[in-house]
């Protein structure tokens, strides 16, 4: 039973990490994890023991613990290390590998190309074991395996940390060009209202020159009644003269 639960609370760390659910470099608490979990104290300390002889997971005795994270020089020597294997290995016993197992793990990889990336993760994992199962030598084996779980999981890191840097990048630029939108509109704006503005003026102008034009009018008009009026009278006088 103990076994069991401990097996379970790998499985679950395990599965974590190579997902990037758990980040290198990221800290983990024992609290908090028993707290996500319900594997218990015993069988969840003896899983993290057995991450951190698969170099997953850094162990600090008093201190604490986190995901084992990548460095320049940690991911250089990877390779080197997958370097030194891999070619090796593959010239001695070539003749070994079984023609329909290399096809099969081909067929999968194309399947896996259009599925979760962990379906792919286990089909590159299990394909490059078995380049190295092939030795039957156990501490090649652990080690070969420990050395390309943490390669996939550099790539998948990284990979989003690219696509995270890219995402950013897309919501700048949305942004910047959302402040630029903003500032044409209210340049916009301000031209509209320097306009209204302006053609309210020539509005009232315009009202002003024609109540002054009706003033004239009305002066001119009062004008021409007194002069006729005046006329009328004239006339009128040299009549009774005669």
């Amino acid at each position: 039973m103990a076994e069991a639960l401990t097996n379970q609370a790998y499985e679950y760390l395990y599965r974590k990490i190579v997902s990037c659910e758990y980040l290198p470099g990221q800290e983990l608490n024992e609290k908090q994890l028993l707290e996500e979990t319900s594997f218990g104290r015993t069988p969840l300390r003896e899983a993290l023991l057995m991450l951190q002889a698969e170099n997953l997971i850094d162990i600090f005795p008093r201190k604490g613990m986190r995901i084992t994270p990548f460095t320049e020089k940690s991911i250089d020597d990877l390779y080197q290390t997958r370097k030194l294997i891999e070619p090796t290995v593959c010239r001695k016993y070539i003749s070994m590998y079984s023609k329909s197992r290399l096809l099969e793990y081909l067929k999968q990889f194309e399947k896996a190309a259009a599925g979760p990336d962990y379906d792919e993760f286990q089909i590159d994992t299990s394909f490059h074991s078995y380049l190295v199962d092939i030795t039957g030598n156990e501490i090649l084996i652990n080690l070969y395996q420990s050395v390309m779980i943490q390669l996939n999981i550099a790539d998948d890191y990284f990979k989003a940390a690219e696509q995270a840097r890219e995402s950013q990048k897309q919501r700048d630029d949305m942004e910047k060009e959302s402040y630029s939108l903003k500032h044409d509109l209210v340049t916009m704006q301000m031209k509209l209202e320097n306009l209204e503005r302006k053609l309210q003026e020539a509005e009232q102008k315009q009202k002003q020159a024609e109540e002054e034009l009706l003033k004239i009018k009305a002066v001119q008009t009062a004008s021409a009644a007194s002069a006729h009026g005046n006329n009328q009278n004239f006339f009128s006088g040299n009549n009774g003269h005669r």
